[in-house]
């Protein structure tokens, strides 16, 4: 993956550890249910993995969990947040696996920090044949149903705080689709919608882990100042009551071609 920026820092990996959205288990389980494979077993990768959310969504579906990210920081978090998983530093396009050694590899949100084409190279060599990549992310949530009123917010957050230039490539089920043709074949797909629920104060716990306010921080912007700001206007969105936030999000399945079926469980 390429640079790290603010992702390697300590704070960002407590973040993520205890505010990120809870959607992994969720985008996870339609993949693997929209490819008619709702049970898996051997060695799983969680490529990306962050401070592991993602890694836990992963367990239910493999013997063995793998994370790895090339954020030191984010690796050490992971594993104190999930040990039932073992975590390593590597990048997706060099990881320290044997060829064909897992059957399921899972990229959320991180596939798009690679070079995609290496990063797509090393996923074929390390799955077995039959074995699924499954690509995955979701955009911030910034929309109540019927009402702008956070959308409006959400308008106002960007004005303050630019989403950095972070060299991450837009990535949907089309794009992987053509990006991964020759190495994989695409067994499904989707676009969805996902919801959250929030306060005011969980959703700007939330927004304080988007790489724009990482990206301010690292600018010399003080944590305390973009959270007064959020606390002075979150208010008076959400009031007094929690709300469901939209997040609009997308999973793509791709299977390592075999003598028999590319859709062998992982």
């Amino acid at each position: 993956m390429r640079a790290e920026g603010p992702f390697d820092a300590p704070h960002m990996a407590q973040g993520y550890a205890s505010a990120r959205p809870l959607l992994h288990p969720r985008i996870l389980a339609r993949a693997l249910r929209a490819a008619g494979l709702p049970h898996a077993q051997g060695v799983g990768l969680d490529a990306g993995c962050g401070a592991g959310l993602s890694t836990r969504a992963m367990l239910p579906y493999v013997g063995v969990a793998l994370g790895a990210d090339p954020a030191l920081s984010m690796v050490c978090q992971a594993a104190a947040c999930v040990p039932e998983a073992r975590f390593f530093a590597a990048r997706m396009e060099s990881l320290p696996l044997n060829d064909g050694c897992c059957r399921l590899i899972t990229a959320a949100g991180s596939l798009n920090y690679t070079d995609i084409p290496a990063a797509l190279r090393e996923a074929a060599r390390v799955l077995s044949p039959g074995g699924l990549l499954i690509v995955y992310d979701f955009a911030p949530g910034r929309r109540f149903a019927g009402d702008k009123s956070l959308e409006k917010w959400f308008d106002a957050f960007l004005g303050r705080y630019p989403k950095p230039a972070d060299g991450a490539a837009a990535l949907d089920p089309p794009a992987l689709r053509a990006l991964a043709g020759g190495l994989f074949q695409p067994v499904a797909e989707s676009t969805i919608e996902e919801r959250e629920i929030y306060d005011a104060s969980r959703y700007a716990n939330y927004m304080m882990t988007e790489t724009n306010a990482a990206a301010a921080v690292c600018g010399g912007e003080s944590p305390a100042a973009i959270r007064q700001w959020m606390d002075e206007t979150l208010p008076a969105v959400f009031g007094e009551r929690t709300r469901e936030v939209l997040f609009d999000a997308y999973f793509a399945v791709l299977a390592k071609p075999s003598s028999s079926s590319t859709r062998v469980a992982p």
